[in-house]
């Protein structure tokens, strides 16, 4: 996939605490978890709900139909820092909080199919979980030998939506303040790290 560099957002990467993330030039980068310092204008912010809206997802814990509640996370299934952080978002005391993931496909062949089949599937939530348990005993993850174009075509529009955050490596966390900020976090969040992004305490 091919990374626009021209930001839709700025996220800071001045050192802080670094967390591995995966990306489509070296499969690894370092990236930390300072949010965005600079005030994000309305439109900023309306163009940030727009671009959400337009990807295909699936959500775990208690989802708000408030937008600037929820965290949204863009993923490769592939990844194995996403990986880390799917099951650490399953820890008993963050479990409800309120996360939209959001599969793209960069870093290998076995992403478009694996993300088409979590979007198509009935219960995508569980599917992933088998998705995320093969991967992290050693395997490849999931397969199918016929893949509904309708969900390989869902997988190429977040895709487009992901690029035009100008992000280079995923997992990529968003979620939008109580200030109208767009704060963001890149990595395998441990549980707790996830529980402050949520509440805006990492700084």
């Amino acid at each position: 996939m091919k990374i626009n560099k021209k930001l839709f957002f700025s996220l800071s990467l001045i050192a802080s605490l670094f967390i591995t993330g995966c990306d489509d030039i070296n499969k690894t980068s370092t990236v930390d978890t300072n949010f965005t310092q600079q005030n994000q204008k309305d439109s900023q912010i309306n163009e940030f709900k727009q671009l959400i809206s337009s990807t295909y997802n699936f959500s775990t814990g208690k989802i708000s139909d408030d937008i600037s509640k929820n965290i949204y996370v863009f993923f490769d299934p592939q990844c194995p820092h996403c990986n880390n952080l799917w099951f650490n978002a399953q820890n008993e005391v963050i479990k409800d909080l309120p996360i939209v993931w959001i599969p793209v496909a960069f870093l290998n062949d076995h992403s478009e199919p694996q993300a088409a089949i979590i979007l198509g599937s009935d219960n995508s939530v569980d599917t992933m979980n088998q998705n995320e348990t093969l991967i992290k005993n050693g395997g490849t993850g999931l397969s199918q030998k016929i893949i509904n174009p309708k969900f390989l075509e869902q997988v190429k529009q977040n895709n487009i939506a992901f690029d035009k955050t100008g992000a280079k490596g995923v997992p990529l966390l968003l979620k939008i303040d109580a200030n109208n900020k767009i704060n963001g976090a890149s990595g395998e969040l441990s549980p707790q790290l996830l529980k402050d992004f949520y509440e805006h305490k990492i700084k």
